[in-house]
């Protein structure tokens, strides 16, 4: 995938998940979170026990939507990662689809999106309810505003939005 192109077509920002040195000076990560080589690249590891994550910190701008592609290691429900309850009615999509769960064993585009706007340091990826279960996370975008299904299509087929 190619961060830049997401930022040049609007994005409030778009991080590579896969070095912890780099994320420690850019934002607030918790917990032990690893670095795993996958077939997408690096990813950072989330684990349930112990709960780690990442706030992002010092991003300017509103965010009404989220995405990340994870692989978790059985189904979960996107609240297992992202907090969607202080989100005003959110929309949530799994590749493209309207769907809270995300299936095991593959990668999958999870995106967040409301109407009302957060604050890029409101943006949190964690492990509060994976129980024993552990999900890889690479790319984590924030978009202005709220993503629509043919849009998530257009990210899972390498294209910006």
């Amino acid at each position: 995938m190619q961060l830049r192109r997401w930022l040049q077509a609007g994005a409030v920002f778009a991080e590579r998940l896969n070095d912890l040195s780099i994320l420690r000076t850019r934002h607030t990560v918790y917990g032990d979170p690893v670095i795993v080589r996958t077939a997408r690249g690096d990813a950072m590891q989330l684990s349930g026990d112990p709960q780690c994550g990442i706030m992002l910190s010092g991003v300017n701008g509103s965010i009404k939507s989220l995405c990340f592609f994870c692989w978790p290691s059985s189904d979960i429900s996107v609240d297992g990662v992202l907090d969607t309850f202080e989100w005003v009615d959110p929309t949530v999509m799994v590749d493209g689809v309207e769907t809270t769960t995300v299936p095991r064993d593959q990668w999958s585009l999870v995106s967040v999106s409301s109407a009302t706007a957060k604050s890029g340091n409101e943006a949190v990826l964690a492990s509060n309810n994976l129980g024993d279960d552990t999900i890889l996370i690479t790319e984590f975008i924030g978009l202005p505003h709220e993503i629509t299904a043919a849009e998530c299509l257009n990210i899972l087929r390498g294209r910006a939005f």
